[in-house]
């Protein structure tokens, strides 16, 4: 169905970006059950991928995200609970964006919409839509 003219006044300089990940997302039941140690340990590490990860496709930095959608690909077809899942998406993939300063300050960021895809093995896509930082340039504002 085509947008209507308000729906494009609305999206009018807002992007969209997809944003590739090679991490299993553990759920949070999962996550938090690790020993602190350890779930540190998952923390750092992700951060590592997530860095490395942002500098190699050279993902832009955002000034204002409107919605983020975040896209887990799993192995198996197991029923899910999406909000299962934001907690480890926020401490292992948007925390690194953040002090990457990709993202704003995570109090400026809606919640992750999450949704699944089966059988293309394991990872997430982030899907941005938002207005990116301009390079060398002052804030609107």
């Amino acid at each position: 169905m085509p947008l209507t003219q308000k729906e494009r006044a609305q999206l009018r300089g807002w992007e969209k970006v997809v944003m590739e990940f090679p991490l299993a997302l553990p759920s949070a039941n999962r996550f938090m059950r690790l020993h602190w140690a350890a779930r540190k340990k998952a923390i750092d590490e992700s951060g590592l991928v997530v860095r490395a990860t942002a500098k190699y496709h050279q993902y832009p930095s955002w000034d204002k995200v409107r919605h983020i959608e975040a896209v887990v690909r799993c192995k198996t077809r197991r029923r899910r609970d999406p909000m299962n899942y934001i907690t480890p998406l926020d401490k292992l993939i948007v925390d690194p964006l953040v002090a990457m300063g990709i993202f704003p300050d995570d109090s400026e960021l809606p919640v992750p919409q999450v949704c699944w895809e089966y059988g293309r093995g394991e990872g997430v896509a982030i899907i941005v839509t938002g207005r990116k930082k301009k390079k060398g340039g002052r804030k609107n504002g």
